[in-house]
């Protein structure tokens, strides 16, 4: 009970820190980085950067075929960062992709090592009495399943020796592939936010290029029919999710957060009611009809029709134990 006493302390410290800190930025900055988007979101189409948004080169967002092979799978990190990294930045998406997911891989390990650190005595004690043919009570132990274990000793080796500093960089490399255009690395760097990274507040660069290629990379993905960035933005508008970084570039807006409300019921998502209800009671009747009208031809023109849970239902970053290789 005191060690969650403690992780919850620790989690409101961040996240004030962080909350100071993009408030430092809107009030201080050059530009206004929170943003509305466009009247009507098409695919494909070539709008103007949304306000504070900093305009992107083209150049940026379309990587070349690279003819050179990425190095094997579970090959260390530690052997291949610096290659991989000029690659990427070079505009190399498959160097860029391997070294989001490589990252992501190697700051989960992390994160297990730290999470279960004081049931490792326990574990040990566990292996040494299976050894012996005799068994410890273990149901109420808090500790790795059998699965992250398994998942633990295949990849540390790939994790071990690396710089700290590169091996857990994954939100560099998820922003320079989302905007190589690798749709997942877009949906994993929009849902980012202070809990799965503690150390942000260490890195500011990687807030304040967010402030700038987030907005823009969120409208993009909506307007390419992406039903993860509309969650993430309806959230964000409504001023929820303050812990993630996205809520906290955003403005509150209710007319905004409507229309992204209805779009996910027009997609069978799960806004509840009495939540649209209440974004309603603020609105006028000619917004109520814009914001259903911008939903509707979204909903033909950027997604076709098609409802959120057509495929296979996946959460919105993936678990790095579910990254392919």
């Amino acid at each position: 009970m005191r060690r969650r006493q403690i992780f919850a302390v620790i989690c409101i410290l961040v996240l004030a820190l962080s909350a100071g800190y993009f408030l430092h930025r809107s009030a201080f900055s050059g530009h206004n980085t929170r943003t509305d988007p466009p009247a009507i979101a098409q695919p494909e189409s070539k709008t103007e950067s949304a306000p504070g948004v900093q305009k992107q080169s083209k150049h940026r967002t379309v990587a070349p075929a690279s003819s050179a092979p990425l190095p094997p799978p579970g090959t260390p990190l530690k052997d291949i960062y610096d290659e991989l990294a000029a690659r990427a930045r070079s505009g190399d998406r498959a160097a860029s992709v391997r070294l989001f997911h490589d990252t992501l891989r190697c700051r989960y390990v992390d994160d297990l090592r730290q999470r279960y650190s004081f049931a490792l005595p326990q574990l040990k004690r566990i292996a040494q009495s299976h050894k012996n043919g005799t068994d410890i009570e273990t149901e109420s132990m808090p500790g790795p399943s059998k699965e992250e274990m398994t998942w633990l000793g295949q990849t540390e080796p790939m994790c071990a020796g690396a710089d700290p500093e590169s091996s857990r960089s994954s939100p560099e490399w998820m922003r320079i592939a989302a905007q190589q255009g690798d749709a997942e690395a877009i949906d994993c760097y929009l849902n980012q936010d202070f809990i799965n990274v503690p150390n942000a507040l260490q890195h500011m660069q990687w807030l304040t290029d967010f402030q700038r290629d987030a907005p823009e990379l969120a409208l993009k993905a909506v307007a390419n029919g992406d039903w993860k960035a509309v969650s993430l933005l309806s959230m964000a508008y409504a001023g929820l999710g303050s812990g993630r970084w996205l809520s906290q570039t955003i403005a509150p807006d209710t007319e905004q957060a409507y229309r992204y409300a209805y779009l996910l019921e027009l997609g069978g998502g799960t806004t509840q009611k009495d939540e649209q209800g209440a974004l309603e009671q603020q609105l006028t009747a000619n917004q109520i009809v814009a914001a259903r009208t911008w939903a509707n031809e979204v909903f033909a023109t950027a997604f076709h029709g098609t409802r959120m849970y057509a495929g296979t239902l996946q959460s919105i970053c993936p678990n790095p134990m579910a990254l392919p290789n």
